[in-house]
């Protein structure tokens, strides 16, 4: 074998989220958001060819997100419990990287 190859990136994301419901009803809402965030990322690489080294980069960098989708409502008494589905757009500033998601998830609301 002339080369044996590996390459990781991992992250810590903070991000501060905001939804806005534009279309409102008892049991169903429809919903836009944004949020803005920092990323802490660790890459490695390695190319093993005859004692070579990992190469290892870090650093931060800026996140934001933008979001549409669908809640659900299940009301109670004191907290609004939504079951979100849609859609989830991410851009990384330091990989350029552009990222559609897929979302189901619970919402909160007080």
């Amino acid at each position: 074998m002339l080369a044996d190859t590996f390459a990781s990136v991992s992250g810590d994301v903070f991000m501060v989220n905001y939804f806005y419901d534009f279309f409102y009803a008892k049991y169903f809402d429809l919903y836009i958001g944004a949020g803005v965030g920092v990323d802490k990322w660790e890459s490695v690489s390695r190319a093993t060819i005859s004692g070579s080294k990992d190469v290892k980069d870090d650093g931060t960098s800026f996140i934001g997100g933008l979001y549409l989708g669908m809640s659900f409502n299940i009301p109670m008494k004191y907290i609004v419990t939504s079951l979100d589905m849609g859609v989830d757009y991410y851009y990384e500033r330091h990989f350029k990287t552009n990222n559609f998601v897929p979302k189901v998830g619970l919402r909160f609301g007080f």
